[in-house]
């Protein structure tokens, strides 16, 4: 299943998040901006409603785990740099 789908219905997009605790990384984000891209170049479209297909967690920020990895490869490089 996709990180997010964007369905159509009348004049609203429904954009719903299938990531179970949605927690965000790049992954995330690029599917978000994906998919907000295309409802935006639909011109019917008059609202947007952000949903979660998991019935307990809307979306709980970022990924603490890739953020991790992510400033731990920064770093790194910034050693190799010295």
């Amino acid at each position: 299943m996709s990180i997010v789908t964007l369905e159509t219905h009348g004049t609203v997009a429904l954009l719903t998040m299938n990531n179970g605790e949605n927690r965000q990384d790049l992954a995330f984000a690029n599917a978000m901006l994906s998919a907000l891209q295309e409802a935006i170049v639909n011109k019917h479209h008059k609202a947007l409603v952000l949903y979660s297909s998991d019935p307990k967690s809307w979306n709980q920020g970022i990924s603490i785990n890739w953020l991790m990895q992510s400033m731990q490869i920064v770093h790194q490089k910034d050693i190799k740099k010295h």
